[in-house]
């Protein structure tokens, strides 16, 4: 069985990395029953490379419309689909392909309708036209378009992270996509998180279409390095990711724990008015900007903190990096809403904030630091729990099982 695996990109972020190393674990799996193939946006960065190649947008007046409709992913995914002939096309995230993607796979399906079309969900695309289910104007996490076959409040809320020509390009896009979505197109849905599966469920209401896979967690190998009162930071420095609340804080930490370090590692829009923010807060002496780096290197530069803060303005669908952090003996403070609250209470592990108030997320920081010894228990059962139902092996399996239920219904 010929399986093609679509994704806007190999390397990146969490979501790319997810997708990295779902291909990378079942072409080195050595299944006979399969042969995978992969259509997304090359990368010197990885050792995979694509059998399809998506090209990057090249002007912005470009891209945009691309991005609405890009004729050139059609006409490419189009001729290799008829090409290849695959049983199953496991899509994850492919938005900023454009819908045209979606229209391929459409026709393909259309031509051959035993072939099984899965989609992993790393976003709010299926909830919100412009996938982060957050209303940018108003700064409100907002999922008002769940219920609507076609989404198209953004046209007069303009409520995109661009203004209003992203909104509009946005809600075009996605009146695209929900044409395709709505006739069927994908037989299943992946969800993280069970955050995520019941908004998918409300907008769909198919429980039998929606299944919950949650990502796997890299084995860290971490040293054992003597703990200090350091909190960090690594990601996207962005608007959404809110680390402006973070930097806010610490002065008020600083009168608790005098010894306190923030790190934050990462690269983004925010980080110059971050820079500003530390200078006008009188706490360069404490805070570290490190550039985005390799996760091996990463691990190195944060095994000896004790708290992570993730202040994320939007729910979050998995957050991944608050799995990572418990595996390296780093306790995990978060807002308390979607993903990052799921994920805080499945680990029994971990502090909950409102995401709103620096001094509430102050309070936990401080406890976090200075009463850490006491929750060493509770890291190593949530570590154990990750190891033991979060693995490697046991995602493979998951989603190979996924693969041939599939086949099965076809």
């Amino acid at each position: 069985m010929k399986v093609l695996h679509i994704a806007e990109a190999i390397y990146g972020g969490g979501a790319e990395n997810v997708f990295f190393r779902t291909v990378k674990g079942l072409q080195e799996s050595h299944d006979d029953r399969f042969q995978h193939f992969v259509a997304c946006k090359s990368s010197e960065y990885v050792s995979i490379k694509p059998d399809l190649d998506f090209k990057v947008n090249g002007k912005e007046s470009e891209s945009l419309i691309s991005y609405i409709y890009s004729r050139s992913n059609f006409r490419l995914l189009s001729d290799y689909l008829n090409k290849l002939c695959p049983d199953i096309i496991h899509m994850q995230l492919v938005g900023n392909l454009s819908p045209s993607v979606l229209h391929a796979v459409y026709n393909y399906k259309r031509k051959y309708p035993k072939t099984r079309i899965i989609q992993t969900a790393h976003n709010f695309e299926h909830i919100c036209s412009h996938y982060s289910a957050y209303d940018y104007r108003k700064s409100v996490r907002c999922v008002d378009c769940i219920n609507n076959k076609y989404k198209t409040k953004v046209f007069y809320r303009l409520c995109s992270r661009k203004g209003a020509l992203h909104s509009w390009a946005k809600g075009v896009a996605a009146l695209v996509a929900d044409f395709f979505y709505n006739r069927g197109l994908v037989d299943q849905l992946i969800a993280p998180s069970d955050f995520l599966a019941n908004l998918l469920l409300q907008r769909y209401g198919n429980a039998e279409k929606v299944k919950v896979v949650r990502n796997s967690v890299d084995k860290v190998e971490a040293e054992a390095r003597k703990k200090k009162n350091i909190v960090t930071y690594f990601g996207r420095l962005s608007e959404e990711k809110n680390v402006e609340l973070l930097v806010k804080s610490i002065p008020e930490v600083r009168k608790k724990v005098p010894d306190v370090k923030l790190r934050i590692i990462g690269n983004g829009p925010t980080e110059e008015k971050l820079r500003r923010l530390v200078d006008e807060l009188a706490i360069v002496d404490i805070v570290e900007f490190l550039p985005f780096t390799s996760q091996e290197k990463l691990f190195h530069l944060v095994e000896d903190a004790k708290a992570f803060v993730l202040a994320s303005k939007f729910s979050e669908t998995f957050a991944l990096v608050m799995y990572e952090c418990v595996l390296m003996d780093i306790i995990p403070v978060v807002a308390g809403y979607g993903a990052m609250k799921e994920g805080v209470e499945w680990m029994k592990c971990g502090f909950q904030f409102d995401g709103i108030d620096e001094a509430v997320l102050a309070e936990n920081l401080v406890m976090a630091l200075t009463n850490y010894e006491a929750h060493r228990d509770s890291l190593v059962k949530a570590q154990q729990r990750i190891r033991q139902e979060l693995g490697y092996v046991h995602y493979m399996k998951n989603i190979t099982d996924l693969y041939l239920k599939e086949l099965k219904t076809s």
